[in-house]
């Protein structure tokens, strides 16, 4: 792989493939009986989505977590829920169960995006409105 530093490039090779590197640390995000995994992550590295060492964004993600999102889904077959938009105060997030990242709703407030016992992904249950309900009242 090659590496741009400000002053010089590297050549490296590294020892493993990257996603074995990254779950010497992170094997929380491997999935484990009755759990989905996202299939992105049996075709690709860690590092399609993340950057080891450093990021100006949370989650040492590369760009914006709505972008990496939309870099697989289409928008033709993606349910819309408002994503990059800071809660209203219409909006009753409640405390830690409001998923934000930088203070905004995304795609993880309401997905994960490594893996979940639930279909889609999704964080919670949609039976009676229960993911819904960790930020909207009604």
């Amino acid at each position: 792989r090659r590496f741009e530093v400000k002053w010089r490039t590297l050549e490296m090779e590294l020892m493993a493939p990257a996603s074995q590197i990254c779950r010497v640390c992170h094997s929380d995000k491997t999935a484990k009986e009755g759990e989905t995994l996202h299939p992105a992550l049996e075709m690709s590295e860690c590092t399609d989505c993340h950057t080891p060492h450093t990021s100006s964004h949370e989650r040492l993600l590369k760009e914006k977590e709505s972008q990496i999102c939309a870099g697989c889904h289409e928008d033709s077959h993606v349910v819309k829920h408002p994503v990059d938009v800071k809660p209203s105060l219409k909006i009753k997030a409640k405390g830690s169960q409001a998923r934000l990242v930088d203070g905004e709703v995304t795609c993880t407030s309401c997905h994960n995006p490594h893996k979940a016992k639930g279909p889609f992904l999704l964080e919670g249950s949609m039976a009676g409105g229960e993911l819904c309900r960790a930020c909207h009242e009604f």
